[in-house]
């Protein structure tokens, strides 16, 4: 198993209310904290500095960031001014949304937060942009993506990333902090079909016919087997043939797929959808067999992840088995786009 972690909520300007989905995860997730600032409209760099470093001194878990709008900037300024006992604590950051303190919109109510730091982070990152973003050009978010040595997310049309846009709970964010906060323990095996790019061929050859072991066929060999499709199809297609296959595979192994048992058409698509969204964050170049075990080694402890998003009632009906049922409340985007 991962390690665990506490995961700090470090909001932008006038902090983030109820219905944002840095709350939303507050709610959900005993593990993510926020921290409170002193002054959240006029703030000073080096009190959100010191609250900041407070917070990570106290925790007693290592610590993953996430920081929305100015709360990105509060992020890289803390990093490049903290000593390494320090950040050694830090196991990522997922960063959304910066805004850009060095621009001519940027408010003037904010003291010190430009001009921003623009050299390595000491940790893992992901910086999630929009495309539209009011507050920072797509641009300048990327450049500062390449700066921090971050993994960068662009969305399209997704403005500043908070309720105004549209994102409420946002699952495909949380999936993003999953990884960050999830990464293995040093040691931690892999499965004997993910040793090698002919041991995943074998595996997915097997899994198409029917004689893959069932002991083998376990939460973290779904996701793995829809990483390898995924990896070669695009969704629609890399869809129907999951579909096909799981359907294949249960009645093979003497399972039937009905109302009560066996394929389930929401999960399938729902974790389609997580697995695309983790792929298409992936640096270019990476291969499918680094993409099967990036998804495993993320996801395969996860198999109660939707529940944070549906009730047991819901997930479990026949209508969530036999067709798309989607989260309430929720923005498109992967989820039901298929």
């Amino acid at each position: 198993m991962p390690d665990e972690s506490t995961v700090l909520i470090l909001p932008g300007l006038g902090s983030s209310g109820p219905d944002h989905w840095q709350s939303h995860w507050e709610r959900r997730d005993p593990a993510c904290q926020r921290v409170v600032q002193a002054e959240w409209d006029a703030p000073v760099r080096t009190d959100w500095v010191a609250g900041l470093d407070t917070a990570i001194n106290a925790a007693r878990l290592p610590v993953v960031l996430v920081g929305h709008s100015t709360g990105c900037a509060l992020v890289a300024h803390w990093a490049v001014s903290a000593r390494p006992p320090r950040y050694a604590r830090v196991r990522g950051a997922l960063l959304v949304a910066p805004s850009d303190p060095d621009s001519s919109f940027y408010p003037p109510e904010p003291q010190g937060f430009s001009p921003i730091p623009l050299v390595r982070l000491p940790f893992p990152t992901i910086v999630v942009g929009s495309t539209n973003d009011p507050y920072v050009s797509s641009a300048r978010a990327r450049e500062y993506a390449e700066a921090w040595g971050s993994r960068y997310v662009e969305l399209k049309d997704a403005g500043h990333i908070n309720v105004a846009a549209g994102f409420g709970q946002w699952p495909e964010g949380f999936s993003l902090l999953e990884e960050l906060r999830n990464v293995p323990l040093p040691g931690t095996s892999l499965p004997p079909w993910l040793k090698s790019a002919d041991a995943l061929d074998a595996f997915m050859d097997a899994f198409r016919s029917g004689t893959f072991p069932i002991a083998w066929w376990t939460h973290g060999a779904h996701v793995a087997m829809a990483a390898a499709v995924l990896w070669d199809a695009p969704v629609q297609r890399a869809l129907d043939e999951i579909r096909a296959a799981i359907r294949l595979y249960n009645e093979s192994q003497g399972g039937q797929n009905t109302e009560s048992s066996g394929y389930h058409e929401t999960l399938t698509r729902l974790w389609i959808g997580v697995v695309a969204a983790s792929l298409a964050a992936l640096p270019t170049g990476t291969g499918r067999l680094e993409a099967a075990r990036h998804v495993y080694r993320a996801f395969a402890h996860r198999s109660d992840f939707f529940r944070d998003w549906y009730d047991d009632d819901l997930l479990t009906s026949s209508g969530a088995r036999r067709g798309w049922v989607p989260p309430s409340g929720e923005r498109g985007s992967w989820f039901g786009a298929t």
